[in-house]
C-alpha cells in the first residue's frame, strides 16, 4: 500500500493502517521520487532486507533516501580507515563484543565507543548512552545473509587492503583510479562544483555522503553554490540489490 500522507504524518498513518491490516506492506509514496525508480527493484530491496555496513554517514543517508528502516547500527558515525579494515577482517567477532565507552560527549568532541580494537566516533549523538542504546537496538536487526559493505577511499594502500578482504559484496568508492575488483573511481569528484570553486579541501567522504541525498541532477551543490550541476553517479536501487551495472559511467 502506497501512503501519500506528508512525511510528518507518515508513521502515524502507518501505525493506524497496520492496526487494521497487520499484514499489509506500507510504503511511503515519496519513493516515486527516487531517481530511476523501478517498483520491482524497490520491492526486491525491501524483501532483501539489506544491512549496510559503512564507516561514515552514507549508510543512514542511503536508508533515508529510499525510506527504509535502519537495518544496521552503522548510522551517524565515523570510523577511521584502518580501524574499519580491522573491523571488516573479523566482522562477526567484533560485532559479538559489547560496545564500551572511550569518551562521553564533552567540549573535547563527540562520544567515542569501542568494540574490541575498533574505535567508533558517534558524530551525531548527544551522549554515549544515546549512542549505545541505538547501537544495541540496531545491531539486533543486522541481516548477516545480506550485507552491503561500503567505504569511501582516498589512499591507495587502504584501497588495496579493502580489495583483498575476503568479502564478496563490497564497494570501495575512490577519488583516484586503481584497477581492482570492487573499487570504483569517482571521476566526477575532480570536476565537482566544490572542487572547481576552490573547495579542494572538501573531503571525498562528504562528497559521497551528498551523493546519497542527490536527485538524478542537482543544480545547487551541497554547500550553497547556486548553478552547480552535480550528477547522481549511481543507481541506488541497483546498488542495494547487488546488480553489476549500478554505476552511471557504464
Amino acid at each position: 500500500m502506497l501512503v501519500t500522507s506528508v512525511q510528518f504524518h507518515f508513521y502515524t498513518t502507518k501505525e493506524e493502517i497496520l492496526s487494521i491490516l497487520p499484514d499489509v506492506k506500507i510504503i511511503n509514496a515519496r519513493v516515486l521520487n527516487i531517481p530511476r525508480f523501478d517498483f520491482r527493484r524497490y520491492w526486491e530491496v525491501l524483501e532483501g532486507k539489506v544491512s549496510i555496513i559503512s564507516n561514515s554517514c552514507w549508510g543512514g543517508l542511503t536508508y533515508n533516501s529510499v525510506y527504509m528502516e535502519f537495518l544496521s547500527p552503522f548510522i551517524n558515525l565515523s570510523i577511521a580507515p584502518l580501524d574499519y579494515i580491522r573491523l571488516l577482517k573479523n566482522f562477526s567477532e567484533h560485532m559479538s563484543q559489547p560496545l564500551e565507552m572511550v569518551r562521553d560527549r564533552s567540549v573535547q568532541g563527540n562520544p567515542i565507543g569501542r568494540i574490541g580494537d575498533v574505535e567508533i566516533d558517534f558524530v551525531h549523538y548527544r551522549n554515549f548512552a544515546e549512542a549505545k542504546a541505538c547501537w544495541e537496538k540496531r545491531s539486533k536487526r543486522i541481516n548477516y545473509n545480506n550485507l552491503l559493505i561500503y567505504m569511501p577511499i582516498e589512499n591507495e594502500e587502504v584501497a588495496q587492503m579493502f580489495a583483498e578482504l575476503p568479502i564478496e559484496r563490497k564497494y570501495g568508492f575512490c577519488n583516484f583510479y586503481i584497477n581492482y575488483k570492487s573499487l570504483y573511481y569517482v571521476k566526477h569528484f575532480e570536476n565537482s562544483g566544490e572542487v572547481q570553486r576552490g573547495f579542494g579541501g572538501r573531503r571525498f567522504s562528504s562528497y559521497m555522503n551528498d551523493q546519497a541525498r542527490r536527485k538524478l541532477y542537482d543544480y545547487d551543490d551541497a554547500i550553497g553554490n547556486r548553478g552547480a550541476k552535480t550528477v547522481k553517479i549511481y543507481d541506488v536501487l541497483k546498488l542495494l540489490n547487488g546488480e553489476d551495472k549500478f554505476f552511471s559511467y557504464y
